[in-house]
């Protein structure tokens, strides 16, 4: 955040142990709705509110862990590590097929549409999801 431009509540917002919580809850209160529905058992939603928990620094290792285990694999990788919109409207969506065809990992036929794929992006309302 540009510390001139924002409100040190909303900045309060972004950092990782307020993030984390705050989807920590959301997912609490989605798991209380579905055992309300009965998809999942009371018990369960109950035990995510007493037993739920986590550490920033343990989130941040692992994802170093899996940075490092994807640049052994393949040194050339390019990593982005990002996180969906947050439910806030998007104008703008970021297209990566383009990216994935020069790559080598989608095929074009001479219809001009997708012949054969080794990984694909999925463009969801401002999210990418990548299908291998």
């Amino acid at each position: 955040m540009i510390p001139r431009y924002s409100r040190p509540a909303m900045v309060n917002i972004w950092e990782p142990e307020s993030r984390f919580q705050i989807w920590f809850e959301i997912e609490a209160h989605a798991t209380d709705a579905l055992a309300e529905l009965g998809v999942v058992p009371r018990e369960a939603a109950a035990a995510i509110w007493e037993k739920g928990r986590f550490e920033v620094e343990r989130i941040d290792a692992i994802v170093g862990r899996l940075v490092l285990a994807a640049r052994a694999a393949r040194p050339d990788m390019t990593i982005a590590i990002v996180s969906d919109h947050g439910f806030a409207a998007t104008t703008t969506e970021v297209n990566l097929y383009r990216t994935f065809i020069d790559a080598g990992l989608i095929t074009i036929g001479t219809n001009g549409k997708i012949a054969a794929w080794d990984a694909v992006p999925w463009n969801s309302g401002g999210s990418i999801a990548i299908v291998l």
